[in-house]
């Protein structure tokens, strides 16, 4: 036997004491068959029992009607026992002898160019051409089994797939391909023969599995797809554009997409609106340095709402109290000018004012002329007419 022979022995014997440390499913998934028969069984068993008691004591009607319920108890027993049977046979796959593994190993080296058993970290792993999907170049590829892992129904827990000459997504430096993201494999509509040859222990077939994902693409499940492979994420909502669509903020230094992104509307100058500010007057995306308060009110306003450092709702206030002090001057104006020409109005002649009798005061507020009492002429008599 050559020293390849017995390398690839040694290796077989790893690969087998990594199946025989793992549980095996199988084993569950027929406790679990066989357990329903059993208890259809033990169910079975009871009904015979109450059959007996019924032949025994005469009552017949009630055994009758026992043995309708029986009927479908047995029929229902014998598609359990058919499932059961078929559960053993096909779950009795015995563990692959060294043999099997040793001609496993064998066909994987003629699969792959590159096999390497790293009994240190307790892998086997083989190494794919470069692949390129779509005009994307990804790189080749390391397929690593894990042998300790083996027999797990969970194909991530036991193959790692390393980027040799990492590609990644723009987006995530994770995904080194659309189907392969922090070295777990996605293995879509393969992942149910994955398992089975896992579990099996049909090594060739979990490699060549695993490459074949590799090689296709799938539309349907990519953890980044090939059109957003190389655009740029977008920092506010993730979505990868294309460099004509990106754009790059001059506040927090962040690429953003058409969406996520404005720009001042007094220096025109690109930024995403979390780096940018509305004016409190207009409504308008303003940058910083274009803000100002107003120096009497103190509201941020951009320039066009500011004139000499006054927002223009502080300008119209002051107009419109200007206004209202007018027509309060004027109202005040005329009141006076009424006041002035009731006085003339009252003015009478000297003549007729020592007539009329004591002088009023000029405003008249408040006073009542007296005239004076009319005297009677002492040397007039009253004729008196007597009666006819």
């Amino acid at each position: 036997m050559d020293q390849q022979a017995k390398y690839l022995l040694k290796v077989a014997g790893a690969i087998q004491a990594g199946l025989l440390r793992q549980p095996h499913p199988r084993l569950a998934d027929a406790e679990a068959t066989l357990s329903r028969l059993c208890g259809q069984l033990e169910g079975l068993k009871q009904a015979v029992g109450k059959l007996s008691i019924c032949r025994q004591r005469g009552w017949h009607l009630a055994g009758q009607q026992l043995l309708q319920d029986l009927r479908w108890t047995v029929q229902e027993l014998g598609a359990e026992a058919a499932r059961s049977e078929r559960v053993v046979r096909d779950q009795a796959e015995p563990t692959p002898t060294l043999r099997q593994l040793y001609e496993e190993l064998i066909q994987t080296e003629q699969e792959f160019d590159e096999v390497e058993y790293r009994r240190s970290e307790g892998k086997l792993v083989v190494t794919t051409a470069p692949i390129v999907l779509e005009d994307i170049r990804l790189g080749r590829f390391e397929i690593q089994l894990v042998l300790g892992r083996l027999g797990v129904p969970e194909p991530r827990d036991a193959l790692r797939i390393v980027a040799l000459e990492p590609n990644p997504a723009s987006s995530d430096e994770r995904v080194t391909h659309p189907h392969v993201s922090s070295e777990g494999l996605c293995a879509g509509d393969a992942s149910a023969a994955l398992r089975a040859a896992l579990i099996s222990g049909r090594i060739c077939d979990v490699f060549l599995l695993a490459r074949a994902v590799l090689e296709n693409y799938n539309s349907g499940s990519p953890f980044v797809s090939l059109e957003n492979w190389d655009g740029t994420p977008c920092s506010d909502c993730g979505y990868c554009a294309s460099p004509d669509d990106t754009f790059y903020c001059q506040g927090c230094e962040n690429d953003f997409c058409q969406e996520c992104v404005s720009y001042c509307r007094s220096c025109d100058t690109n930024l995403c609106r979390g780096c940018l500010s509305k004016c409190s007057l207009c409504d308008e995306y303003i940058c910083e340095s274009c803000l100002q308060a107003c120096q009497r009110c103190g509201a941020s306003a951009c320039p066009a709402c500011l004139d000499d450092n006054v927002c223009t709702t502080c300008i119209e206030k002051e107009k419109h109290d200007e206004q209202g002090n007018d027509s309060n001057q004027q109202r005040a104006g005329e009141d006076t000018g009424c006041g002035q020409a009731t006085a003339q109005a009252v003015a009478v002649p000297e003549h007729a004012a020592a007539a009329a009798g004591p002088a009023l005061h000029a405003d008249g507020v408040g006073q009542v002329g007296v005239l004076p009492r009319p005297r009677r002429h002492r040397n007039r008599r009253v004729r008196r007419h007597s009666a006819a």
